[in-house]
Order: structure tokens, then sequence, then C-alpha cells
């Protein structure tokens, strides 16, 4: 004879195998997950809810043994929020692309972290779209800057600090010269308060090379990160023997 305890467990076991019962909890508690979650009025078809929610849903149901109660579901989504709203922030995207409405606009400006990486080109034109385009793009600076590829260099165009070495912009695409390289580093101040002798072996070079906010000679230069290349232009050469002739004894 089969023990109680033994049937128990078959049960239980059972009860998680059933690849039915995530499908079936899912369309029930569906209403109240993105209640939970702020996301009922993105205006989302059901279809889209699914494809955003159910991965994780199917998760959550699957790590319990039995039927779990709607509060456990939901207390294991909060307890996961701030990377939810981040991949939900994603999904968005990925399912929408540029067809997002403003609700789901706001949702994503103000909720995207790691996914900012990924689409901040996106999120950046479809904000320039937008009669209210500068303060989405000031909140969409804040969310770059914590948690994307935050670089040295602000951009002219879109005032990211957004580019790259190779003097490219990662948000707007925008190929800066080298005079804008130049003031985007802030290279005048910097070169402001070398020393003469440093001035002096700049003098000697076609190029200097910026890195975490010095700037260094080729022969010099310490292995580093994003480091820029700095063509010296006529203009600079002569503010550098300005500088020479300024500090040099009279």
């Amino acid at each position: 004879m089969v023990s109680s305890a033994r049937k128990d467990s078959s049960k239980k076991r059972k009860a998680k195998q059933n690849p039915l019962l995530a499908e079936k909890l899912f369309d029930e508690y569906l209403e109240e997950i993105t209640n939970h979650l702020g996301i009922s009025q993105l205006d989302l078809t059901k279809d889209e809810m699914k494809e955003i929610l159910f991965p994780i849903f199917k998760e959550i149901v699957e790590s319990y043994q039995t039927k779990p109660a709607l509060s456990s579901i939901l207390n294991k989504f909060a307890s996961r929020y701030d990377q939810l709203s981040d991949y939900i922030s994603s999904k968005l995207l990925e399912i929408r692309g540029s067809k997002l409405n403003r609700n789901q606009l706001e949702y994503v400006i103000y909720n995207i972290k790691k996914g900012v990486n990924k689409y901040i080109s996106d999120l950046y034109r479809i904000c320039l779209k937008e009669s209210d385009r500068e303060e989405l793009l000031n909140r969409l600076r804040i969310a770059w800057n914590s948690f994307g590829q935050m670089l040295p260099a602000i951009c002219p165009k879109c005032k990211f600090n957004s580019v790259a070495p190779n003097y490219t912009c990662l948000v707007c695409n925008h190929i800066l010269s080298d005079k804008e390289m130049e003031i985007a580093l802030s290279i005048r101040e910097i070169v402001g308060i070398q020393s003469k002798e440093a001035l002096t072996k700049m003098l000697k070079n076609e190029t200097i090379y910026y890195l975490n906010n010095s700037l260094f000679t080729f022969d010099e230069l310490p292995k580093g990160n994003n480091v820029y290349e700095i063509r010296i232009s006529k203009e600079l050469k002569d503010y550098i023997r300005k500088l020479i002739s300024l500090n040099s004894p009279s």
C-alpha cells in the first residue's frame, strides 16, 4: 500500500511538472500582476503582456511544488522590481520600436537601466519627435549617466557624455571635428594648467593624448581605457607657444 506521504509527494511532483499550470494561472492573475507592477496603463495587448511577463511568471510558478497563491507571486515580482522594470522597458522597445505611445515612452525613459546601452540611439530619436523633448532628453541623460557607457567627451549636437575615442557619438552618431573634440574635452583648459616643461613636450608633437582629465605625449601615455588622440591644430599650437612665453623669464 502506498503511504499518504508518498502520495502527497507524487501530487507535488505532478503539480510542478504540469505544463498547463503556469498558462492557466497567468490568465487568472494577469490583471492583478499588471496593476501591481504599474504597467496596466501601457495599452498593451494581452499577447504583448504575455510575451513580456510570461517567461518570468512561468519561472516563478515552477519554483513552487504546489499551486502558488497570488500574494506569493506578487511578492516574487516585487522583489525583482528594479530588474523587472529595466527588462520591461527593453521588451517594450523590442516589441513596439519607434511606435511607442506616450505612456510607454515615459515608462521606458523613467525605468530603463542597463538596457539604455542597447537602445540609447532609438530612444534619442523617439524623444526628438516629442513637443517636450528637452524634458525627456534630460531624463534620458540621467539614465545614460547612471547606467550607460558614460564617456568624458560631451557631444556638441545631443549634449550627452557619449563621444567615443573615434570621435563618433554613441547617441546621435555625430562625428566630431578636431575643433569640436578639443572643446568637448576642455583641452585648452587642461593645457592652460600644464607646466612649461610639459607644454614644450607637447609642442614637439603633432598629437597629444587625453586620459582621465590629463594630457600626455605618446611616450609618457599610461595604459587605460578611453584614450583620445587629439590632433594639435595650428590654433592650439599658437596657444601653447603663448603659454610658454608667458612662463618664460623676461
